[in-house]
């Protein structure tokens, strides 16, 4: 039997799911949200929405009360953070089309075609 854990890849992993929980709640959520989604700790995904937001990944987009006590913050992807390419080979003309984390195209069309076919 093995003991121990991979600390860093534990630590990845966590981030991998806080970031998809976010990911999933186009509206935003809080830590409450995500810890209860993710049966995360509070102090878990406290710690690594921190880590989500000085990377610049996620933004606090606004509070919500939640009855007695501080009101939670709301999470939210950052769509300008990053972005995803795709690109469509088959069949000709190839078509290529750049989006956000919002899902919004930033940019498409089919100028590799003369590339592909020449």
């Amino acid at each position: 039997m093995r003991a121990g854990a991979n600390l860093p890849a534990v630590g990845g992993y966590t981030q991998i799911v806080v970031l998809d929980a976010i990911r999933r709640a186009p509206e935003g959520v809080s830590r409450v949200e995500i810890a209860s989604r993710t049966r995360l700790s509070a102090q878990t995904v406290s710690t690594v929405c921190t880590r989500l937001i000085e990377l610049g990944l996620v933004a606090e987009t606004g509070t919500v009360s939640a009855g007695v006590g501080m009101p939670h913050s709301i999470l939210r992807l950052e769509p300008r953070s990053r972005f995803a390419i795709g690109v469509h080979l088959d069949p000709p003309p190839a078509r290529g089309r750049r989006r956000r984390e919002d899902r919004a195209v930033l940019g498409g069309g089919s100028a590799l075609a003369g590339a592909v076919q020449g």
